[in-house]
């Protein structure tokens, strides 16, 4: 046993609350670190003229009128389709040489 008058739950504690923060000082500097990248590469962005639009490309806007179940039907068809052309180009190409 300790004889300074601490137990070693008291020591394991401290030890266990300096860690800890510890700990939440290096998220906190991560966290800074990353905030301050992100605002330069926004500012270069700015700089560069781009705008703060997200862009993403899609095939075809989803059609209200059918149920996403039978959309994702017609494109599971299509690459069914695709993937029997494959397959006969394929038996095509080894057997002609």
């Amino acid at each position: 046993m300790a004889t300074s008058g601490e137990s070693s739950r008291e020591r394991y504690e401290r030890a266990m609350a300096a860690r800890k923060a510890r700990e939440e000082r290096t998220h906190a500097e991560e966290v800074a670190r990353v905030n301050a990248r992100n605002e330069i590469l926004a500012r270069e962005a700015k700089a560069a003229g781009a705008d703060n639009e997200i862009r993403q490309t899609v095939l075809a806007p989803p059609d209200p009128n059918k149920s996403s179940a039978k959309q994702l039907g017609g494109i599971l068809l299509i690459m069914l389709i695709i993937t029997v052309l494959i397959g006969i180009a394929a038996t095509i190409a080894a057997s002609t040489g």
